[in-house]
């Protein structure tokens, strides 16, 4: 192998392991690989484990791709515990002990990098430091308040996550800010995986070395001003990772290939799964809010360790259930058919599961595939839904 061939070899590798993505199992990806038509993502078992998976992206960089990272607690107005039963559609969930504190028990609540710590101790790990510090902000401000305080501050934590005029106004800065420098990426790609060889393999990499070094330097220099000046008005707060990201452009001018990912994969994720349902639609994004919402509505059985966690969880999922629904009927279609009996397959089937839809013969009480959610009959749902 010559030098020329080794040097392309290692861009290109440095190149491709920045095309890989972990997305946890309480994320959700919306992706468009040619930006074109969108799909959703999640952690899987093949390329990962019991804490999420690796995706890989679409190595031309022209895809866009949006994280929705629902929370690790459960926040209600007595307390917080570290466990969220929503399952994104996964059919089993790993048994671990549940940690509840209430407010009555804490006396401060902070972070480390992406922990969430409660009484000095870690209580949660987070998707992003980001998201760790804006959870203790609500922690902290709703332990502050009384009973009746609580209320308004957690229903407002949750209503916040379906602001859809507050996250299209994002998403609309975050396109007309990064126009210019995705035009920049795409045109560095060209230069570094393209005319770079054909250069190469004309003139000798001897002769070409000193200008591809200059203008590979240039390009990474003129993305990272770019995307410095995007990120400081997308987030202004996180100068410490913005800088992180820009010595690491410099250093390792590859990277910066990817900017429109590292500016765009959390620009949303503090809001619910739906509404970047509802700003990326599409047949699969569609399909994803009628099983969110049954997820959400049917979650899968999970071990109650004591009467708090059992009223923080189901206060938490009421009032998220409650504004999801009041969300869809403002903005979508979806919940009118995402709660319906389905229709029959054939003759035969007398019973369903509300909540991945797969029907049966005969009741064995629980869904086989759905841990703690109960089979439901055909004649009961159509007798129930003529008596309303």
């Amino acid at each position: 192998m010559t030098d020329g061939e080794t040097l392309f070899l290692v861009l290109a590798l440095l190149y491709l392991s920045d095309c890989l993505l972990w997305i946890r199992n309480q994320s959700v990806a919306f992706v468009s690989p040619w930006r074109r038509t969108w799909h959703t993502a999640f952690g899987n078992w093949f390329l990962g484990n019991e804490r999420g998976s690796l995706f890989i992206l679409n190595p031309l960089p022209v895809g866009q791709i949006f994280l929705a990272d629902l929370p690790p607690i459960s926040l209600s107005t007595t307390g917080v515990c570290d466990f969220n039963p929503q399952s994104l559609f996964r059919l089993a969930r790993a048994p671990r002990p549940i940690r509840e504190c209430t407010f009555d028990q804490m006396n401060n609540c902070r972070t480390d990098g992406a922990y969430l710590l409660i009484n000095h101790e870690r209580f949660a790990k987070c998707a992003t430091a980001a998201q760790a510090q804006m959870l203790a902000d609500v922690i902290n401000e709703t332990r502050a308040g009384n009973l009746s305080e609580r209320k308004t501050m957690v229903r407002d934590y949750f209503a916040r996550q379906f602001d859809l005029k507050a996250a299209t106004a994002t998403l609309d800065s975050f396109r007309n800010l990064t126009r210019p420098v995705r035009s920049l990426c795409f045109t560095f790609f060209l230069f570094l995986f393209v005319a770079t060889p054909v250069l190469v393999n004309i003139y000798g990499l001897l002769r070409l070395i000193l200008p591809l070094i200059i203008a590979t330097v240039g390009f990474a220099l003129i993305i990272a001003v770019e995307f410095f000046l995007a990120h400081r008005t997308l987030y202004r707060a996180r100068s410490t990772e913005r800088i992180t990201d820009v010595i690491k452009m410099v250093l390792c001018p590859p990277v910066a290939i990817r900017v429109s990912d590292l500016l765009g994969k959390h620009l949303l994720s503090d809001y619910s799964p739906v509404v970047l349902a509802t700003l990326f639609p599409g047949k699969a994004t569609d399909a994803f809010t009628r099983n969110y919402l049954r997820d959400l509505q049917h979650p899968l059985a999970y071990d109650v360790t004591g009467p708090e966690v059992a009223q923080i969880v189901s206060e938490a999922t009421a009032m998220q259930l409650e504004l999801c629904l009041e969300y869809l009927k403002r903005n979508t279609s979806s919940e009118a058919g995402a709660l319906d009996v389905p229709p029959a397959q054939n003759a035969d089937s007398a019973f369903y599961c509300p909540r991945c839809h797969g029907q049966f013969l005969r009741s064995s009480g629980d869904c086989p595939d759905c841990p703690g959610v109960g089979l439901r009959a055909f004649a009961e749902s159509h007798d129930s839904r003529t008596g309303d």
